[in-house]
């Protein structure tokens, strides 16, 4: 959609802790694109 490359999370968490983590993850990378790129 932002013509970026999209980074790839595994999907084997184990508990809520590791989901959370992915979650902050993928919203951090949500948050680096700008307004522009969409």
């Amino acid at each position: 959609m932002a013509g970026v490359e999209v980074p790839v999370f595994g999907d084997h968490e184990g508990n809520f802790t590791e989901l959370k983590e992915r979650i902050g993850k993928t919203l951090l990378f949500i948050e680096s694109l700008t307004p522009t790129q969409f």
